[in-house]
């Protein structure tokens, strides 16, 4: 695969994996996507797209952008920055990073579930779910290609399954 479909590769990935994953495994789409084996030149490309993807966030947060809507609710930007913080320490894509996730979704979501009647705050932190979902993908795909070796742990990948299926369940399904 060509640095470029690799490049090409990680905008599909951004927006569909969870979609992709909450039926199957994810390592064998992240091999379908990225590869089973290291390629230097094509991991390149794509580190330098999850670069940008990951740093888009600050531009909000220092201040070069005024208006960012994804960020503009407090709980969504501390939210986006705590998991920052965990992919700076090494913390992404443990347990508790998926925690993380799933009680956000949890909680920032619950309005559109379980048979409310309330209509889906779509001001509110859920506008952030788009950002957060490319930023922890992001998070997923980088670790996947350097810290863990293009390997996900097993019981990393059951957490995966169970985190993009509630998310796909829960956010895009919408009220009857």
């Amino acid at each position: 695969m060509t640095a470029r479909a690799k490049a090409t590769a990680l905008c599909t990935l951004l927006c569909f994996l969870p979609a992709l994953c909450s039926a199957g495994p994810i390592q064998e789409a992240l091999e379908h996507f990225f590869g089973a084996k290291r390629d230097a030149a094509a991991d390149a490309v794509v580190q330098d797209k999850l670069q940008f993807v990951l740093s888009a966030p600050e531009l909000k947060f220092n201040g070069t952008f005024k208006k960012a809507q994804e960020l503009d609710q407090p709980d969504a930007a501390q939210f986006v920055q705590e998991l920052l913080r965990m992919g700076q320490a090494g913390s992404d894509c443990t347990r508790e990073w998926v925690a993380a996730l799933q009680n956000f979704y949890r909680t920032h979501s619950v309005n559109m579930t379980r048979g409310s009647q309330k209509p889906p705050d779509m001001l509110g932190p859920r506008q952030a779910f788009p950002m957060i979902r490319r930023v922890a993908l992001a998070q997923l795909v980088r670790a996947w290609l350097t810290r863990m070796h293009r390997q996900l742990p097993e019981n990393l990948e059951t957490d995966l399954q169970d985190l993009f299926f509630e998310v796909r369940m829960v956010v895009y399904k919408r009220p009857p």
